[in-house]
Formats: C-alpha cells, structure tokens, sequence
C-alpha cells in the first residue's frame, strides 16, 4: 500500500488475464472521470485497453497504455 493521505487506496495481487501477457505491476491513479480521462489520453496518443467500465457500488475503472508503452489505470469513485 502507498500512503495518499485521506485518499482511500487499494490494491491487490490477480492472476494473469491472459497466459501470454507478461507479468507486470499497473500503477492506478483517482479522477474525477475516467471518461473524459481516457478520452484525453486517446487525444495524446493512448492506446485504450479497458475502456470506462463500471465496478457496482464502488465507481469505475478504465486502463490506457501511453505512446512510450506504460500503462496506467484510472479510478473513479462512486458518487
């Protein structure tokens, strides 16, 4: 866990999603809309790879890999 102050923050360890895909750490950031953030980052040259997707009760999620090759996840808390 990485102290944000008040932030809440989560995290947690999966098993791949797909036997291929490397192993790798996704580094997930709060905004105020996933939506207009992956909007933006496909603007700049993102390759989005979980588009704005919605987690019951909690807010949503949405993933985007940058013109360098990082991928970033985005989190939105329910309002």
């Amino acid at each position: 866990m990485i102290s944000t102050g008040k932030k809440q923050v989560g995290g947690g360890v999966t098993a791949k999603q797909m036997p291929e895909a490397p192993t790798a750490w996704l580094p997930y950031v709060e905004v105020k809309s996933v939506k207009a953030s992956l909007k933006k980052a496909k603007k700049l040259g993102a390759r989005i790879v979980v588009d704005y997707m919605p987690v019951p009760g909690t807010g949503a999620i949405g993933v985007f890999v940058d013109p360098t090759g990082a991928s970033l996840g985005l989190w939105e808390k329910a309002k």
